[in-house]
C-alpha cells in the first residue's frame, strides 16, 4: 500500500513491478531494471526527481525553527509539563 501511494498518488516514486505479490523464483528483480529505474529517478529532467526536490523543502521548513512540526512538537511538551 505504501509503495502504490508512493508511485501513483505522490508520484515520489517510479513503478519498479505491480507483481511483487506472487511468490516464485521467477521474480526477481533484475540489475536492467533497477539500472533502468535509477537512470529515470536520477535525470536531472524527471517529474520524480523534481516532486521529491519539493516535499524535502517541504519537509526542512516544517522541522526548523517556527515550522509546523517544530511547533506541534513544541506544543505537545507544553501540554506534557502542564
Amino acid at each position: 500500500m505504501n509503495a502504490f501511494k508512493m508511485v501513483k498518488e505522490l508520484r515520489l516514486a517510479v513503478e519498479l513491478r505491480l507483481d511483487y505479490e506472487q511468490l516464485n523464483i521467477d521474480n526477481v528483480v533484475t540489475a536492467n531494471e533497477i539500472e533502468k529505474v535509477a537512470k529515470q529517478v536520477m535525470d536531472d529532467c524527471s517529474e520524480v526527481r523534481k516532486k521529491v526536490k519539493e516535499m524535502a523543502e517541504i519537509a526542512r521548513k516544517a522541522i526548523v525553527n517556527g515550522g509546523s512540526s517544530f511547533l506541534s512538537v513544541q506544543r505537545f511538551i507544553e501540554d506534557m509539563i502542564s
